[in-house]
């Protein structure tokens, strides 16, 4: 099983050029595939739908991964409580560029929620 926080240093460890949402999710897709490969986790699985509504951007050993680059607090906090609704989520990781999306709740629904913010460089 994956640990939440080695996760986040590994992620941690890479500079992301991005100017899009497209852009920061292609970037954190390679670093997440080599994650999954090198402690043989299970698959990463992008796009991931929950329901017919709710589709996390990664989901991996049980955490729905998320990138957002813009939007308000309020509907990015709601589209992280859906997903924390889902049995199969045992943790959320919100990857995000914007410092105000860091006014989540640490948890939703029992499960833990982390926010980590990675500065565009362009």
């Amino acid at each position: 099983m994956i640990e939440l926080p080695h996760l986040i240093a590994s992620i941690r460890q890479y500079r992301y050029r991005y100017e899009s949402e497209r852009e920061l999710q292609e970037g954190l897709e390679r670093v997440l595939f080599a994650y999954a490969e090198q402690w043989r986790c299970g698959p990463l699985e992008r796009e991931f739908r929950f329901s017919p509504q709710d589709r996390a951007d990664f989901f991996l050993d049980g955490i729905a991964i998320e990138v957002k680059i813009a939007g308000p607090l309020g509907n990015v906090t709601r589209q992280l409580f859906r997903y924390a609704q889902h049995p199969a989520v045992r943790a959320i990781l919100l990857v995000t560029s914007r410092s105000r999306h860091g006014n989540m709740p640490s948890e939703m629904n029992g499960k833990p929620v982390h926010i980590l913010v990675l500065p565009a460089i362009v």
